[in-house]
């Protein structure tokens, strides 16, 4: 993955605009989206209604418990759009072992009741851990903006729920009125899987609502999970260092003589005009004098009394005569209406309980009271892409630092140096760094300490790391030098 390859502005974002930034790839890419969606979600959702009729619970219980699976379909199209171009709907046929490869378990079961399932949903799919590594992955990624993520399934939710019983509607006031009665009694009769007709077209209903609305969830989830790795790993400082870096390689001298000398020219000529031209007073409301009567007019005219523009909007009722004879039987279509809608309430009741029950059974086995929750802070072992294991380092980091800055590896030399300084923060100076820091989040945590030396020292160190690793700017060797003998005393130390 190279930041500079992005397919859309990189700056970080709050959290609703992530969101709408997620809608808008859904909207710039759909075709590819709603491509794939329609050539392998509503075959296989089709056949699975079909082999269910007569059984129109388990059909929308089935079909509901596998929307996350089948927003990978979706996720799979955006995270190749985000770099370059989105994948064909063949194309994304071909990718299935390759979506379906990591944490689809996950997805159906403890994640499958999390309200923020679209924003960790990268997580499980693009980047592939397993275990420890993914939940603290996932701890850091969705440590902020939880609001907009549970937020964005409730909105999605209620409107899958408004456009499923418009579509219900809508049916009813098509069909013919000689119909009306026959398509009413479907719907009132699918509960009890009594008609086939019924529950076939309840579900259908239930798949078009669900096309519509799914994929806008993980677009706006995809959309906050860029825009969290955007405010953690810095693209949008990275490609601008890059491209200010590749100006640079690229301007020729010559190039920047002549544009030095045209940018001259133009200057000393604008400066002679607008010496030379003399300024034209701008005219003054004097009171009594004939002369000056535009601008008193303009005086007048600019006041609150004159020039005012307002609109108004009210709403008026509208006569009208109601000339529909509707011949109902005895039943009456609000009641039904109510019964169905209370029915429906009762079983998302029913199952919010049994959702916050999973939950928290979850969480007691995740985190048992009984335990003792003290105890030292577990320390990062890698941080921005950088291995702080101990054991990883040499024995000698300053002799090895030195040997590959012989070699002309300035990077990793600079590399072994900014490791062992991090590791001595962290193990011997009992320094707490969350894996989540940057590297100004370390430099203000060294801050912190009273050591000003140590401030110094780590200050220098942190200026020739950032430049060495994103502008592409390696140190001189008094630079290095000069750091060695810095940092030698620190980091040959012993460790107590």
């Amino acid at each position: 993955m190279q930041a500079e390859e992005l397919r859309i502005a990189a700056h970080p974002r709050s959290g609703w605009e992530a969101v709408d930034l997620g809608f808008a790839m859904a909207r710039a890419w759909w075709r590819p989206i709603w491509g794939a969606w329609f050539l392998i979600v509503i075959p296989i959702a089709a056949a699975l209604i079909v082999g269910l009729r007569g059984h129109p619970w388990w059909t929308l219980f089935i079909l509901w418990w596998l929307r996350p699976v089948a927003g990978r379909i979706v996720l799979h199209v955006l995270g190749r759009a985000l770099f370059s171009d989105p994948p064909s709907p063949v194309a994304t046929l071909r990718a299935l072992p390759e979506i379906f490869r990591n944490g689809v378990l996950a997805s159906l079961t403890v994640a499958r009741f999390s309200p923020t399932r679209c924003y960790a949903l990268p997580i499980l799919q693009l980047e592939g851990l397993q275990g420890d590594a993914r939940r603290e992955r996932t701890r850091i990624l969705t440590r902020a903006e939880l609001g907009p993520a549970a937020s964005l399934h409730s909105i999605c939710a209620h409107l899958n729920g408004a456009l499923i019983l418009a579509l219900l509607v809508f049916t009813l006031w098509l069909a013919p009125e000689a119909l009306a009665e026959q398509v009413f009694l479907l719907f009132q009769n699918w509960f009890d899987g009594d008609t086939t007709a019924g529950g076939l077209l309840v579900a259908f209903l239930y798949l078009i609502g669900t096309s519509v609305v799914e994929p806008f969830l993980i677009a706006g989830g995809f959309g906050l999970y860029v825009n969290r790795r955007m405010w953690l790993e810095g693209w949008d400082v990275e490609i601008a260092l890059r491209r200010l870096t590749r100006r640079y390689e690229q301007r020729a001298p010559s190039r920047f003589v002549e544009n030095a000398r045209r940018d001259v020219g133009a200057t000393l000529l604008l400066l002679t005009l607008f010496t030379s031209t003399p300024a034209r007073a701008e005219p003054v409301c004097v009171p009594d004098d004939p002369s000056s009567a535009g601008a008193c007019s303009g005086e007048v005219l600019a006041g609150e009394e004159f020039g005012r523009w307002e609109d108004v909007d009210r709403w008026m009722l509208r006569e009208f005569e109601w000339d529909m004879d509707w011949d109902w039987p005895e039943w009456k279509f609000g009641d039904r209406f109510g019964a169905i809608v209370a029915g429906i309430a009762e079983v998302l009741l029913w199952v919010a309980l049994a959702v916050g029950l999973i939950l928290l059974v979850a969480r007691v086995i995740r985190d048992p009271p009984w335990e003792d929750a003290s105890g030292d802070p577990v320390s990062p072992i890698t941080l921005f892409g950088l291995d702080l294991d101990p054991k990883a380092l040499p024995a000698d980091v300053i002799g090895a630092a030195r040997e590959a800055f012989a070699s002309g590896d300035a990077t990793r030399a600079i590399s072994l140096l900014y490791r062992g300084a991090l590791v001595l923060l962290i193990e011997r100076r009992e320094l707490e760094i969350p894996a989540s820091a940057t590297e100004g989040d370390c430099a203000r945590i060294v801050r912190t300490t009273s050591d000003m030396l140590l401030v110094d020292d780590f200050g220098a160190l942190n200026d020739a790391w950032i430049l060495s690793r994103y502008a592409r700017a390696p140190i001189g060797a008094e630079t290095f030098k000069d750091l060695c003998q810095r940092w030698a005393p620190r980091l040959l130390e012993p460790a107590s």
